[in-house]
């Protein structure tokens, strides 16, 4: 069975899976022109959510090949948080966000151990300072609107949470009713491909545009395939022409100052 719908999302899907796998391609290539060299704060925390992003784009196009779509959209709800979150340290202030991103990081690690009874190592650390400067992290609503990415916010994260937190909203994907009683739906199937492919695609290329933005890299020709790749990708999705136009990031994109 399994088999067959393995299948089925090659014949159904195969064109925008095949496109996705091409824009991480375009980004291996990418990166191999334009190696990086992760010194300082700002730069590194870049690099290290680039990085995220590329292993969360591989997992979800694995999960999805593989008929669990769902799951594939909690992976997918995980880039657009991340594709938000470098949109906002990188829009203005990199230094000082992300340093305030970091003290957040080391007050929730430091609550978590707390709970278990636990100390942290060599806790040398001005948890003060920590306090008042994890008080300046915005909440993921307030740094999309600051980063100009509310269609993530309110179109991708808020979809997903649906199936993340298991909410009531996604029993369809999961149980099927009839006259004679319920289908349990626990096994593989193409639900949700569509919204994983148009969200993760789109999400995937963000990251890599600001990516190459905050460190000057002129894309060129690059930024023209990658629209190439992501645009053919959702308009071979078999429900294409009932979804609204795809926003991609655009050339107007100015790397900030680096940090």
């Amino acid at each position: 069975m399994t088999n067959d719908v393995r299948a089925a999302i090659r014949e159904k899907y195969g064109k925008a899976l095949q496109g996705c796998e091409d824009l991480a391609a375009l980004d291996r290539d990418i990166r191999a022109a334009h190696p990086i060299l992760a010194k300082g704060g700002g730069r590194l925390a870049v690099v290290f959510l680039h990085a995220k992003a590329r292993k969360t784009f591989g997992a979800i196009l694995l999960v999805a090949r593989d008929g669990y779509g769902e799951d594939a959209m909690i992976l997918a709800r995980s880039l657009t948080n991340l594709c938000i979150d470098l949109a906002y340290l990188t829009a203005a202030d990199t230094p000082e966000r992300v340093r305030v991103w970091l003290a957040s990081a080391r007050i929730q690690l430091r609550r978590w151990a707390a709970s278990l009874g636990r100390t942290l190592q060599a806790d040398t650390v001005n948890w003060g300072e920590e306090e008042e400067l994890a008080k300046k992290w915005l909440n993921l609503a307030d740094r999309a609107a600051s980063s100009d990415t509310q269609n993530f916010y309110n179109l991708a994260y808020r979809h997903g949470s649906i199936y993340e937190h298991s909410d009531a909203a996604s029993f369809e994907s999961f149980l099927a009713v009839t006259a004679q009683g319920f289908i349990a739906r626990s096994g593989p199937s193409d639900t949700m491909i569509s919204d994983v492919v148009t969200i993760a695609s789109t999400a995937f290329a963000d990251v890599v545009t600001r990516w190459a933005a905050f460190f000057k890299i002129d894309l060129g020709d690059a930024r023209v395939r990658m629209d190439h790749i992501v645009r053919t990708a959702l308009a071979s999705l078999p429900d294409a022409d009932a979804r609204p136009p795809v926003v991609l990031p655009g050339d107007e994109l100015d790397g900030p100052a680096e940090g």
